[in-house]
């Protein structure tokens, strides 16, 4: 191919490009036109020969606000793609009567293979280089039941400690996860008589039950409990305090035993001591040897020396027709008694006679 001659132009408006017959012609265009103030176009001054061929290189870099189908340029009769804006292209065009014009994309610009130059489908697995599919080139939700094969989810997929209890299938009320059929098998769901049977239906504990242990309530099955009382542990609380006569019947109650005597008009006071943390329940005297008819009387006192107060009354004897009087019994003081402290009877009478009481005291142990 002859070329005639070989120009470099600058499109700011319309061009003409002079054409002698029958030659071949060779441009460089360079094109920084603001194509929203209106379209340009490339045309031939003069008479082609069948065979004029002109090649254009063009560099549209520049170029802004292009529209095909309003702010175009026409290269010979023919509008440039608006995809080779902003790149660089070769125009190439051949006249045969009327001119043909073919463009053809600098492969080396970028965003020269824009997404409608790719046919549809045309990307094939063989088309995709190994390990060029990354994760941020999966869209969010892309990737959805229908695209993962049955048994795709293997063990190996999924990373430890990420199995939740959330995205397991709910279960019964009242069950475990286990197995009870002396195999190896999915785990299943027992109710609380399988999962007794897992544990090997009957457990015996054995033992001594401390007194801190915490009481324990077992459901119906086969569970059995067997144990004994460690030494020492069984405080005075934990003692009953029922039965029809308290005084006889509970082993938390205990007497209190002692002798008083009277001597004609003379005083005297005697002294019973507690062995024990106590609440007094309950007095009885019987005489023993008798005091004149209504003389004798007997002031029951605390160790701090006030008079006592007993939630209910005071049975005296009355042996061989005599009467013992207690007095001031119920009023003001207290009825409960620590360790090693004393129970003050006073006597007095008002004759010359002596005699003697027998004194018995019911009491509550009190916890220590």
């Amino acid at each position: 191919m002859t070329i005639r001659e070989l120009k470099v132009l600058s499109l700011t408006a319309t061009t003409t490009i002079d054409i002698a017959p029958g030659g071949n012609f060779v441009y460089k265009i360079n094109c920084s036109y603001n194509f929203g103030s209106g379209s340009i176009g490339v045309t031939a001054n003069g008479s082609p020969l069948n065979g004029t061929s002109v090649i254009a290189y063009c560099d549209f870099g520049s170029a802004t606000n292009y529209n095909e189908s309003s702010a175009f340029c026409n290269f010979f009769g023919t509008v440039v793609p608006a995809e080779l804006v902003g790149t660089r292209f070769t125009a190439i065009a051949i006249y045969d009567g009327s001119w043909e014009v073919y463009f053809s994309a600098d492969w080396k610009s970028d965003s020269t293979i824009t997404t409608g130059h790719i046919a549809d489908d045309a990307v094939t697995t063989v088309k995709i280089l190994d390990l060029n599919v990354t994760t941020a080139k999966i869209n969010d939700l892309a990737v959805s039941t229908a695209k993962i094969a049955n048994n795709a989810v293997t063990t190996a997929k999924i990373a430890d400690n990420n199995v939740t209890l959330g995205k397991m299938g709910q279960m019964a009320a009242n069950g475990f996860i286990g197995n009870d059929n002396g195999g190896n098998q999915d785990p299943q769901h027992l109710n609380l008589t399988e999962s007794r049977t897992l544990l090997a239906q009957s457990i015996t504990l054995t033992g001594d039950v401390a007194a801190s242990s915490t009481a324990e309530t077992y459901s119906s099955g086969n569970t059995s409990v067997a144990t004994t009382l460690q030494d020492g542990v069984v405080e005075v609380k934990h003692l009953s305090t029922t039965g029809a006569n308290n005084q006889e019947k509970s082993i938390r109650n205990k007497m209190l035993y002692g002798m008083v005597s009277f001597d004609g008009t003379n005083g005297y006071t005697f002294y019973i001591k507690v062995p024990w943390k106590c609440k007094l329940l309950d007095m009885t005297c019987y005489v023993i040897t008798p005091v004149t008819a209504a003389s004798g009387e007997m002031v029951v006192q605390d160790h701090s020396g006030s008079d006592l107060t007993v939630p209910f009354s005071v049975t005296t004897g009355n042996t061989r027709g005599y009467q013992v009087n207690v007095s001031s019994f119920n009023a003001g003081g207290t009825n409960e008694f620590t360790y090693a402290q004393s129970i003050r009877i006073t006597t007095t009478s008002n004759a010359a006679d002596t005699g003697l009481v027998f004194v018995q005291l019911a009491a509550q142990l009190l916890d220590l």
